[in-house]
């Protein structure tokens, strides 16, 4: 099974809920094509001159697909911007900024291509199970970009109070997803890490070199300096690692119903994913808690995979907070189990990138933080 061949193959649309009701917030329909949701949004930046606090959007899309989403601008232009990979347009004026929970969901049309005929009739068990049972609902590799080659989240450290470790995480391990210059930028800082006054004018003007610049003045001061970390990326961070804990807690619910023969894996970003196979009724609660020392009274039938999804970190539930800055905490509350497919149907046909074989294009909805990738990985798992 091949996914993302062709750009095409790939399409989301945002579904928004924010009333065009006239006021200072600018809306734009935002259209991106091979690059991130903040990439895009640091292009916009740039292109009018804006401060990152001046964009609010309601979630990241996938840098390798065609997506089209929402951003508002506070007494932004009533302009567009055409980029090769970027495309903007002013739909009209809100009242206020665009904010997380005006996403209701994403559409989606996806074609997986080069599949044997014979497999066909797996894929129909799996689509008809995704569709009756659904399927478990974990966060996907987009959620977990942070992270580098020791494989470390940034905000593990952080609730330890290792802020040191926190700063290094953040500004000098390497990533996949750095541009060349961010790239240098952060080979630069490991190989002079600590020499902080002769590092700060060799960095570009960004916020790496706020951090340096503020350690050469404070050395040592590494609590303080995490306050100097781009706070969308602060967010980023803490809801990486709490989105890994939620996973450990639905793989551990999955592990006890599941025996060896009933399971299904797929690879992950952060760590193997466990699925059922096709027409397994789970009896999974509804929803899992956000795992985070704001959860008071977690459900005592869920002790045992709450303990197992904090036991690879030697951690607490009570040591699951930011003790400084106060202005970057974890979220509380639930997200659903299982994810369900709205307005769902598929069709096969012959795959003209691969002679003989076949290509299947599924369209649905999903709704606000469901993955439609995870449906992929299920039927990969299916016919494996």
């Amino acid at each position: 099974m091949k996914l993302k061949r062709l750009p095409e193959d790939f399409i989301v649309e945002e579904l928004i809920d924010l009333p065009l009701d006239g006021g200072p917030f600018a809306v734009y329909r935002l259209q991106k094509q091979s690059l991130g949701t903040l990439e895009a949004m640091r292009a916009v930046e740039k292109a009018w001159n804006l401060a990152p606090h001046q964009l609010a959007y309601a979630g990241l899309k996938d840098k390798h697909a065609h997506t089209t989403q929402y951003f508002t601008v506070c007494n932004g232009p009533a302009a567009s911007l055409k980029q090769p990979a970027v495309q903007v347009r002013h739909v009209g004026q809100a009242s206020r900024a665009l904010k997380s929970s005006d996403l209701r969901g994403n559409r989606f049309a996806i074609v997986l291509r080069d599949f044997a005929p014979e497999q066909l009739p797996q894929l129909e068990t799996a689509i008809a199970a995704a569709q009756s049972t659904g399927v478990p609902n974990y966060f996907d590799d987009q959620r977990f970009g942070s992270l580098g080659p020791t494989r470390e989240f940034i905000a593990h450290p952080w609730c330890l109070g290792n802020y040191e470790r926190v700063i290094w995480l953040a500004v000098a391990e390497e990533n996949s997803h750095d541009r060349p210059r961010d790239a240098q930028q952060k080979e630069l800082i490991r190989k002079r890490w600590g020499e902080w006054a002769a590092l700060a004018p060799r960095l570009d003007r960004t916020w790496r070199r706020d951090i340096v610049a503020y350690l050469a003045e404070h050395p040592g001061d590494f609590r303080r300096a995490t306050a100097l970390l781009r706070k969308d990326l602060r967010s980023l961070y803490v809801a990486a690692f709490q989105s890994h804990l939620w996973n450990l807690t639905l793989k551990a619910e999955l592990t006890a119903r599941l025996g060896e023969k009933q399971r299904l894996t797929a690879a992950g970003a952060a760590g193997g994913l466990l699925f059922p196979r096709s027409g397994i009724e789970l009896n999974l609660p509804p929803a899992l808690p956000l795992l985070s020392a704001r959860l008071k009274n977690p459900p005592p039938e869920l002790a045992e995979s709450i303990a197992a999804a904090l036991a690879p970190f030697n951690m607490q539930l009570r040591e699951l907070r930011i003790k400084y800055p106060d202005d970057t905490f974890f979220s509380k509350g639930e997200r659903s189990s299982l994810l369900r497919l709205k307005d769902f149907t598929h069709e096969f046909a012959a795959d003209e990138l691969h002679s003989g074989q076949k290509k299947l294009t599924l369209r649905f909805e999903l709704g606000s933080g469901s993955y439609a990738t995870m449906l992929v990985k299920w039927l990969g798992a299916a016919i494996r």
